[in-house]
């Protein structure tokens, strides 16, 4: 089986955001095997305050 890695990046101005990026990686590793995910956080201050989050995954896929 092939390793693969899934990058999903959103920009956030909320913690309910965050929330809705954690269900898409929840939904995404679903039926995956050997699943890691590094999630990393990054503050952006302008032109507005808010928060970049990236979720790294690397997975297998599931037969």
């Amino acid at each position: 089986m092939q390793v693969k890695t899934k990058i999903f990046t959103t920009l956030l101005a909320s913690y309910d955001d965050n929330i809705k990026l954690a269900d898409t990686v929840n939904d995404f590793i679903a039926d995956k095997d050997f699943v890691s995910i590094d999630f990393n956080m990054m503050s952006i201050s302008s032109p507005m305050d808010c928060i970049r989050y990236t979720a790294f995954i690397t997975y297998q896929e599931s037969r």
